[in-house]
């Protein structure tokens, strides 16, 4: 717990990498190329969010600064779940 506490003041990146080693934590979609594939059923990130928050897959998304989130110029728009708690031992 020591150290984990030691590298959560310094970097709360590498305190999630001692406990969580390098798991996969992060996934990018290019929702605009889902239209085609999934035929126009997945047109937005809306449609997409839709599809994984609802059964079976009800993956809980983040609604902090919103569902959809927008960087300042518009280019960029976001969206992103909550991950599962586990308890660590240290």
């Amino acid at each position: 717990l020591a150290d984990y506490n030691t590298l959560a003041a310094e970097s709360e990146y590498a305190a999630w990498t001692l406990v969580n080693g390098y798991s996969l934590n992060h996934v990018a979609i290019s929702v605009h190329r889902l239209a085609a594939s999934s035929g126009g059923r997945l047109a937005t990130l809306e449609d997409l969010n839709a599809v994984l928050s609802s059964a079976p897959h009800n993956i809980k998304l983040s609604s902090e600064g919103g569902v959809v989130k927008v960087s300042p110029d518009g280019l960029l728009r976001q969206t992103s779940t909550v991950a599962d708690t586990h308890a660590h031992t240290f």
